[in-house]
């Protein structure tokens, strides 16, 4: 079931589990497919994202190295497409209610991308195709194939819900704005208002 709705609730807890004194906050972004207009690349670099209407991207806020990425290639050679599965596994921590259902929209979204900062400070793209114009970058994306409700169990511990998202696509986890660090987080974090 595609979702038509954006996701805009950032995901920023402030409960004390995750902002421990000396900790480090990890942190991406996820977005709907399905609420992009366009996407610009150049080389399989993305230069650009173009939003629908009123429709922005979402950043999320989680622990240190809980977040992994790994891209299996399955290739079929011969002529034929050679798909990469994008995957990533994403611990979602929650307060309120809204972030519940913001969570709950994520469940039920089809296409579904994350943009992820890699150990140095560049960002790759999960579930984006990174050439329009040999592929309608609406038809991909990935969705949750699995996940866990983690409310905690001591004190203390962070209520989350752990998601893993898989989708096929026909390139490797592109980068996004190819150029400085700065540069790229004040691109992306532009994005989080419409």
């Amino acid at each position: 079931m595609a979702c038509a709705e954006s996701l805009t609730v950032s995901f920023t807890p402030t409960c004390d589990a995750i902002k421990k004194v000396g900790g480090f906050a990890n942190f991406g972004y996820i977005l709907a497919v399905n609420d992009l207009a366009s996407i610009t690349a150049s080389s399989g670099t993305i230069s650009a994202l173009g939003w629908d209407s009123t429709k922005v991207l979402t950043k999320f806020t989680t622990k240190e190295r809980q977040v992994t990425a790994e891209s299996p290639i399955l290739d079929e050679g011969e002529g034929n497409i050679t798909l990469v599965t994008h995957t990533v596994n994403l611990p979602i921590y929650f307060n309120t209610q809204a972030e519940i259902n913001a969570i709950q929209t994520i469940l039920q979204t089809d296409q579904v991308a994350v943009i992820l900062p890699t150990a140095n400070k560049q960002f790759r793209a999960y579930g984006l195709v990174n050439d329009d114009t040999d592929y309608d970058f609406d038809n991909f994306g990935m969705k949750v194939t699995g996940g866990a409700d983690a409310p905690g169990q001591n004190l203390n511990d962070a209520s989350r819900i752990n998601i893993t998202l898989t989708g096929d696509m026909p390139n490797l986890p592109c980068y996004v704005l190819d150029t400085d660090y700065a540069t790229t987080l004040a691109l992306l974090e532009g994005y989080l208002t419409n």
